[in-house]
């Protein structure tokens, strides 16, 4: 797509007896503060001119309203002195954003000095620039590209200024070293200066907002702080993901550690810290977990680190959006724990699976209970329960829908047996709605009396002392009306007989309420 740019070009008049703006834009963009900043700059390179007669490169920021791309050069030594000009382009940040910042893609499609002065005042026509991007990086320069392009990048994460020397494996040349880098940056590249003669600085030239962010070529005189990138430090993960889902740029190893999504969701943490743990706003969760492959392992991580900077309140809210929205993004692979897992296992060490929604039990359903022939997690989860009964005085930690789900979830087996019995009398012990009728049907299963009573006394026995008075107070009822329909109903004498024998045990207990006239 090509592009159309105003021009402007300084330099010297014809008869060597002052140098000024020679041509600006037709359009007249070129404002008196853009004007200004590049008579500084054109100062600056003429006064190095003697030193520097090879064309270079700055890119910089006019105005608010402009950016210039300048080549400036010697086209000619007279008896007066050189003959500098300089080029200039304007690129407003939409155009660059077009061109994902990538300068180098107008080098060889900028006008050259010309052979013949221009007069002063001339108007030039825009340029019809076609962006013409060269310096592919091969496969025996990737890995120094790739490093420099992270040594840049966290130069520039600290806020200090660059220095970028020509690396021969990159052509040797400043301008060659900054394409190919520029390309590993990507859009990374946004809103930095850069110029590849550092003399320019050394002439006394900063731009608006300072020194250059980037120097090409040799080594600057200038004594500024200035790191100096280098091609000895790979990029970490966490960079590279970045640089990924900013701009496009593959590069993410295939295989990662369980170090590197800990650092990834770090990131994102840090990054999203006001909108998940502010604004509550836990619809990014699913956002994060789409935007690369990388993140989609890191999310569960990333949703505990979240979780434990939440209030009470907001923590289970926080998981449960997590599994309805994100969790059918979060890859699964064989060297990571699943995340359905690590959801299951950091919700119950933290004692918050019993609050968890009904959906969101329906979802971690196989990493909770498993199959009959794995029942992975259920037999911690029955212990989670009894630390639950036996600290708690109030029922605030359990949401009764929750443990009815978990409840009918559960396959037969010994193991899910246990759980689902203490399941059902921490529901009757709760009094809570529905309650009953869920314990009334699992009662219903047995095959005869003797085994409901069983049961009945197996979900009894499964709680603490203090919580048997509660549980029989609402539940004995259920467990009579049984009794009382097989002594009216007898499908068999042994039955009925069995039935009475424990009616009256239960009625010296105090624990029936009318069951004595039927007996009677």
């Amino acid at each position: 797509m090509p592009l159309s740019l105003p021009m402007a070009v300084f330099g010297p008049l014809a008869n060597g007896a002052d140098v000024r703006l020679l041509a600006r834009p037709e359009g007249n963009q070129l404002s008196s503060a853009a004007q200004a900043e590049f008579s500084r700059f054109y100062y600056a390179g003429w006064q190095g001119s003697a030193v520097r007669e090879k064309p270079y490169w700055a890119f910089f920021r006019l105005d608010s309203d402009y950016w210039g791309l300048a080549k400036s050069e010697v086209i000619a030594k007279r008896s007066m002195g050189v003959i500098f000009v300089s080029w200039l382009l304007l690129l407003t940040e939409a155009q660059l954003n077009e061109i994902g910042w990538q300068t180098y893609c107008l080098w060889n499609e900028a006008l050259p000095a010309p052979l013949r002065l221009l007069e002063p005042g001339t108007r030039l026509a825009p340029a019809v620039v076609r962006p013409h991007p060269e310096y592919a990086v091969g496969s025996d320069v990737f890995a120094p590209a790739e490093n420099l392009a992270f040594s840049i990048s966290a130069g520039w994460d600290q806020h200090r200024p660059v220095f970028l020397p020509s690396v021969p494996s990159l052509g040797g040349t400043p301008e060659s070293t900054l394409a190919i880098v520029q390309k590993r940056l990507g859009t990374m590249i946004a809103g930095h200066s850069y110029a590849t003669w550092p003399g320019i600085e050394d002439h006394d030239f900063q731009t608006l907002d300072g020194p250059f962010d980037l120097l090409v070529g040799e080594r600057p005189a200038a004594k500024r702080e200035r790191l100096t990138a280098n091609t000895e430090t790979p990029p970490t993960t966490v960079w590279l993901d970045r640089r990924q889902r900013e701009c496009g740029i593959e590069g993410v190893p295939k295989e990662l550690n369980e170090s590197d999504l800990k650092q990834i969701a770090e990131a994102r943490f840090e990054e999203h810290r006001k909108q998940l743990v502010e604004r509550r706003n836990f619809g990014v969760f699913g956002e994060i977990a789409r935007s690369s492959h990388v993140n989609s392992f890191a999310a569960p991580t990333l949703l505990f680190l979240v979780v434990d900077a939440l209030p009470p309140a907001d923590k289970v809210t926080a998981i449960d959006t997590f599994v309805a929205d994100a969790l059918k993004d979060v890859r699964e692979a064989g060297q990571f724990e699943n995340g359905s897992d690590k959801i299951a296992i950091e919700s119950m060490t933290r004692d918050l699976i019993f609050r968890l929604a009904p959906h969101t039990i329906a979802k971690l359903h196989r990493s909770l209970f498993g199959t009959v022939d794995a029942p992975t997690l259920t037999s911690d989860i029955d212990r989670a329960l009894d630390r639950q009964l036996a600290r708690c005085s109030d029922w605030s930690w359990a949401a009764p829908a929750t443990l009815r789900e978990m409840a009918g979830l559960l396959e037969p087996s010994d193991v899910a047996d246990r759980l689902r019995n203490k399941l059902l009398a921490t529901l009757g012990a709760m009094n809570a709605a529905e309650a009953n009728d869920d314990i009334a049907a699992y009662l219903d299963t047995c095959p005869d009396f003797g085994s409901a009573w069983s049961r009945y006394h197996s979900m009894s026995s499964s709680l603490p002392e203090r919580h048997r008075t509660s549980f029989e107070k609402h539940t004995a009822p259920i467990l009579e009306a049984r009794a009382l329909d097989c002594i009216r109903n007898p499908r068999n004498v042994t039955e009925a007989m069995e039935a009475i024998v424990r009616t009256l045990f239960m009625l010296a207990d105090g624990g029936l309420s009318g069951s004595e006239g039927a007996i009677r």
